[in-house]
């Protein structure tokens, strides 16, 4: 009985290092905060009035790429919720976040926004490093300024 048992953990051990790479590949990446600054008080406002769902805009990060392509993610607190509720982060794109003009990017922001669907989806690159920015701050409540810079850009 006792090699019968060796084999079936061998057998278990070789399943275990074939499916622990695709758990490990599903985890949270590890985020550069420095990827990203808080979005304008312009584009939240803007955003949120384009919410089809009862709820509040908060922690809003920018993410631009090279091409000067701009990501914007957001959590959105559902009306009602504690403020250490965690809640959805959704994401949108525009070319040019002062034109007010955005896409939605991931299945939330569509869900939850009358924006546009992007042309891509939400592995485009730069839009996991602006969800990234958010899912760091994702449950906090809204602090109070913390630089000069958030008070610069109107967060506070």
């Amino acid at each position: 009985m006792a090699p019968q048992l060796s084999r079936r953990a061998l057998r278990a051990a070789a399943c275990l290092c074939l499916i622990a790479p695709a758990f490990v590949a599903c985890s949270s990446p590890s985020v550069d905060a420095g990827l990203c600054v808080p979005a304008k008080l312009t584009s939240i406002e803007t955003l949120q009035a384009g919410l089809t769902t009862d709820g509040t805009l908060r922690h809003a990060r920018v993410h631009q790429r090279d091409d000067d392509t701009v990501f914007l993610s957001a959590e959105l607190l559902p009306a009602g919720e504690d403020e250490d509720y965690d809640g959805d982060i959704l994401t949108w794109y525009t070319a040019d976040e002062d034109s007010g003009d955005f896409a939605s990017v991931d299945d939330n922001a569509r869900d939850d926004s009358m924006w546009p669907f992007a042309p891509f989806r939400v592995n485009e690159e730069g839009a996991m490093a602006s969800r990234g920015c958010v899912l760091t701050l994702r449950g906090e409540p809204e602090l109070a300024c913390e630089d000069e810079y958030e008070e610069l850009v109107g967060i506070c």
